[in-house]
């Protein structure tokens, strides 16, 4: 669907509003309007200028020219996320045909306000959880020791069967993998179904190997508890963030 639709967004950003390519080219964006999480487009200089293969991958091969810039649109889109792309291509047909008028910002920003406000909290929740996917990766080997992240980078938003891990730590040692669910903000019984699939995707993928899995959020609620109760495998973590600060000599 969305690469039936992306020559529409093209026509949009090419004659009605550039500005809107820059939200396109959002992380931010892309993740609060669409659901997906990598840009929609990401600009081909960028790619050509990445060390990483496995960012490539998530970009579909076609190249389009938007407001004379070359770019590819993300191939990361799964059933969940067909709601929020036709509100947002509803949105774009009403102003190609003219029925409904093109609201600007202070500051030329993002465009769709209305679907900005239903999901205000998701994009804060979203950049917590960036960070806190951020901070892991960097010390990932320091709180799960033994533990390394799966195929170097590649543990990294793990993709299964059209399933996105957070992130996938190896003990080779222990032959185990260790699936990793990160939530910003509280995490309830439903994230127990969630990392319980991704541990029997990985369970008929990896059969030699243990599964284990972990979720790690800013508050475990208690249904959650209950649920992993019956699942020794899968065990729970709150974080805290810590700030450090530096004196600056003048």
């Amino acid at each position: 669907m969305v690469k039936r639709n992306v020559y529409s967004i093209v026509e949009y950003c090419n004659n009605v509003d550039q500005n809107e390519l820059s939200n396109l080219l959002n992380l931010g964006y892309s993740k609060n309007v669409f659901g997906v999480n990598y840009p929609f487009f990401i600009e081909l200089t960028n790619i050509n200028n990445s060390d990483s293969k496995h960012e490539e991958r998530r970009f579909y091969k076609e190249i389009f020219t938007v407001c004379n810039k070359k770019v590819k649109l993300t191939s990361q889109w799964y059933d969940y996320q067909a709601d929020k792309f036709q509100k947002y291509m509803d949105k774009i047909k009403n102003k190609l045909s003219g029925n409904e008028t093109i609201k600007e910002t202070e500051n030329d920003g993002i465009l769709f306000d209305d679907l900005l406000e239903e999901n205000n909290n998701e994009i804060t929740n979203f950049t917590y959880e960036r960070d806190l996917q951020n901070s892991l990766i960097g010390q990932a080997e320091n709180l799960f020791p033994g533990y390394k992240i799966y195929g170097h980078n590649e543990g990294i938003e793990y993709t299964i069967e059209g399933k996105r891990i957070d992130l996938l730590l190896e003990n080779k040692v222990e032959n185990t993998l260790l699936a990793i669910e990160l939530k910003a903000g509280e995490a309830d019984f439903k994230v127990f179904g969630q990392i319980s699939m991704y541990l029997g995707l990985l369970a008929m993928k990896f059969p030699d190997k243990k599964i284990k899995g972990c979720i790690i959020a800013g508050e475990i609620d208690t249904t959650l508890k209950y649920a992993c109760s019956t699942n020794k495998s899968i065990t729970l973590f709150e974080y805290q963030m810590k700030i450090s600060i530096d004196q600056i000599n003048l």
